[in-house]
């Protein structure tokens, strides 16, 4: 019940690994069968850690509850010329690698060398345990204990999976974090499968082989983001400058675009992009992550101002999705 409390309280989503615990419960019998007070408990729980976000971080959840379903203020115009968002056909391939990237969750990103060690090490991983499910399938050892939380992690990916497609016309790895730990009970119930005990670490060793492996490759590789020195070169740069810091991130609207130096850089000075001024003959340094403020592209309600009466001198990569840019008067 702590656990699942916990994990409610570091993210929102894991209220998808309650509710497939509470529904798998519906159909498990015997001691694998959780009670519904622990259940109830351990939601509880979860919502009463949560509160204090809801009362500071998602105070608009309060105070704006529409915005949860409120539609874009976009005109008939502006949304007919937008692109169609992705559906189930066009996003097949990231939904059939969900399972595999909830084991790897960078593969795709990591360079052509560490990614030798991750589809080797998921290769020996999954063959090992495909071995040992069929073992337990052919010799009917798996315990029902496991099965029910089992399904139940396998289940909450499912309906992360279904929220993904219908609502964010995206898949993003990291929320199916909710439900990787059915792996872990998978594993179990391939291991219960062996009658012989030389036979089940052999597979163990194998197993645990594979993972090594992939870890390997996941930490020798390179950075998918590196948040942390991102916020701090750039904040080292508008210090040494006497520039207004800001940001310009890809993130829902209910957060301010400057909330990153919060969490990364507490205390340091910055200034929203729509409060920068556009004539006080200060540069300004702008963090972004996937959003490109080359020429006239970018969000044009923060531009005006940062743009006004300043020329971009100075653009800095800072991995995959992060960049520095520097406005000068």
């Amino acid at each position: 019940a702590l656990a699942a409390a916990l994990s409610l309280y570091v993210h929102y989503l894991s209220a998808t690994f309650i509710a497939a615990v509470g529904g798998v419960r519906l159909f498990v019998h015997g001691k694998g069968r959780l009670p519904w007070g622990k259940l109830v408990l351990s939601g509880t729980l979860g919502v009463l850690l949560f509160l204090p976000w809801v009362l500071t971080m998602e105070s608009w959840i309060i105070h704006d509850p529409q915005a949860l379903v409120r539609p874009d203020q976009k005109s008939e115009a502006e949304r007919r010329a937008m692109p169609k968002p992705p559906g189930l056909w066009e996003l097949r391939r990231d939904v059939a690698a969900i399972l595999p990237r909830s084991l790897a969750p960078s593969a795709h990103s990591l360079g052509p060398q560490a990614n030798i060690f991750v589809l080797a090490g998921l290769g020996v991983f999954l063959m090992a345990l495909g071995v040992g499910l069929l073992a337990a399938l052919r010799n009917r050892t798996g315990k029902s204990d496991l099965i029910g939380p089992m399904v139940s992690g396998f289940l909450a990916m499912v309906i992360v999976a279904i929220l993904c497609v219908q609502f964010w016309h995206r898949i993003p790895i990291q929320y199916f974090a909710v439900g990787a730990w059915a792996w872990g009970f998978l594993v179990a119930v391939a291991l219960d499968g062996f009658h012989s005990e030389h036979r089940r670490m052999i597979v163990l060793v194998v197993l645990v082989s594979g993972l090594l492996l992939a870890a390997i490759g996941e930490v020798s590789g390179n950075p998918r983001e590196d948040l942390r020195g991102a916020v701090r070169l750039a904040s080292d740069m508008a210090k040494d400058e006497g520039a207004h810091l800001t940001a310009i991130l890809r993130q829902p609207v209910q957060y301010t675009n400057t909330e990153i130096f919060r969490v990364y850089r507490f205390g340091v000075a910055f200034t929203l992009p729509e409060e920068v001024p556009s004539a006080d003959g200060r540069a300004v340094v702008v963090l972004t992550r996937r959003t490109a403020l080359e020429k006239d592209g970018g969000p044009e309600r923060f531009l005006e101002t940062i743009r006004k009466n300043r020329h971009l001198e100075k653009h800095i990569e800072v991995g995959r999705a992060l960049a520095i840019y520097v406005f000068r008067p």
